[in-house]
């Protein structure tokens, strides 16, 4: 931790906390801080344009984020060992077998869902810029609505487990330069506080790297390098970012509301070696990557923002990786991945692109159900 973060929070400032994270509200002066480690509230925020940067000379309060366990995360252990064995040989039957694996990727990659029809608002020609290409449209029913704005549409949807009136994940597209103020309303009007980013680094783009060839397609960096940046009626501010390994990094916003004056702490978990072309030497550091997220924000209700250039291949990869895990770990005993792309695609097109991604999900969950049979040490 570096000399910001040695300051232990007293009970009346605690937030949140978890075994591995603190969230907490402090205020400070100009004298005590630096614009890197804190947020700036603007004193002339009606003049601010969209994506410009905050001046110096105001006032600060912040949220703090405490990493206090930089160690890999356990194993989760709540699984039988009847239950685990079934699975695991589930498991190793679709995957030894790449005849029967193929044949059954085919079958699934040819499911239609009933509402496949049903996509009107995304097809509307004013949404074709909100769009892009390699990313499939949102069904009309399980499609993020913004509320606020003359626009409601953004191309993101909302994903259940068990329960439509619960939905545990929003699957959208990396933001455009275009859409993301609408990526930050989102996340502000769904009450989202974490957000699960899976492209690489050298995959997005700076606002100034993008001429207007790429305005509707660039995948974009959507938060400020330092400080605090302005998108849309939204101002961020990166509080902390910790490099956790060589595979993900994990920063703390805190974005705030220029209409309101609300302010909330927003959490991102950015994995950063996700390789198509290599994808099973990403199962261990994906596994370890998922339960960080879960780790640190268990019990949270609200739904966790997942997103890549296309919205559906690795970030349908992780969504089913993580709900069949989750299952499991409840203690569902009957696990049925097919099935569970199947219900997914009923809330998304094309979750999953490609048999690799499949196969990937299939061999992390039997690399996580082995890990939970060793017997702790």
């Amino acid at each position: 931790m570096n000399s910001r973060t040695s300051y232990i929070p007293v009970e009346s400032e605690l937030i949140l906390s978890t075994d591995t994270m603190w969230v907490v509200r402090r205020m400070t002066t100009n004298n005590e801080c630096n614009t890197h480690e804190l947020l700036q509230t603007s004193t002339n925020e009606n003049t601010l344009e969209p994506f410009q940067s905050v001046g110096k000379d105001v006032s600060f309060s912040y949220t703090d984020v405490f990493m206090l366990n930089k160690s890999s995360e356990p194993i989760p252990c709540s699984i039988d060992v009847p239950t685990g064995h079934i699975i695991l040989s589930y498991m190793e039957k679709h995957l030894q077998d790449r005849n029967q694996l193929t044949e059954d990727w085919n079958s699934i990659d040819k499911y239609v869902s009933e509402e496949s029809i049903l996509y009107e608002e995304g097809k509307n020609p004013k949404n074709q810029s909100k769009n892009r290409g390699c990313a499939p449209i949102p069904y009309d029913q399980s499609r993020v609505k913004l509320r606020s704005g003359d626009n409601d549409y953004i191309n993101a949807s909302l994903l259940y487990d068990t329960n439509p009136r619960n939905p545990v994940y929003i699957a959208t597209i990396t933001p455009t330069v275009k859409s993301v103020p609408d990526f930050w309303l989102m996340v502000w009007e769904q009450g989202c506080v974490v957000i699960v980013c899976l492209e690489r680094t050298d995959e997005l783009k700076r606002m100034d790297e993008i001429d207007q060839f790429e305005l509707n397609d660039a995948s974009v960096k959507y938060w400020p390098n330092e400080g605090s940046q302005v998108y849309g009626s939204f101002e961020v501010h990166l509080v902390s970012e910790h490099s956790w390994s060589d595979n993900y990094i994990i920063r703390s916003f805190y974005l705030k509301s220029i209409v309101t004056n609300e302010t909330r702490t927003v959490t991102q978990f950015h994995y950063l070696t996700w390789k198509d072309e290599n994808l099973m030497e990403n199962s261990k550091p994906m596994l370890e990557f998922r339960r960080k997220v879960n780790r640190s924000f268990r019990g949270i209700m609200s739904p966790i923002v997942v997103h890549c250039c296309d919205g559906c291949g690795r970030t349908g990869a992780y969504i089913l990786l993580d709900l069949v895990l989750n299952r499991i770990t409840k203690g569902v005993k009957e696990i049925d991945i097919a099935a569970s792309l199947e219900h997914l695609r009923d809330q998304r097109p094309n979750m999953i692109k490609t048999l690799e991604q499949y196969e990937f999900v299939l061999s992390s969950t039997a690399e996580e159900v082995d890990a939970m049979l060793q017997p702790s040490t």
